[in-house]
């Protein structure tokens, strides 16, 4: 099964797309924020196999999100 870290701060399109990723047989892990996304990605690195990313998040934004993970992991 697909796993995807959706990270969107916006709930209901976060709900929107959870959904239709679902319906599509693939699990979905949502962050709403820099720190929860790179929280999940961490507990879970190894089963994440696409991250969808905004850039504008609180706490921490989505291009430093996303230098940190490149640190680790050259996941899509």
């Amino acid at each position: 099964m697909t796993t995807i870290l959706l990270v969107e701060d916006e709930a209901a399109l976060a709900d929107s797309l959870r959904t239709e990723f679902e319906l599509e047989g693939m699990q979905v892990l949502w962050a709403a924020d820099g720190e929860a996304a790179l929280s999940a990605f961490r507990k879970q690195s190894g089963q994440i196999d696409l991250i969808i990313l905004d850039w504008m998040l609180p706490k921490l934004d989505g291009f430093t999100v996303l230098r940190r993970i490149r640190k680790d992991s050259q996941v899509p």
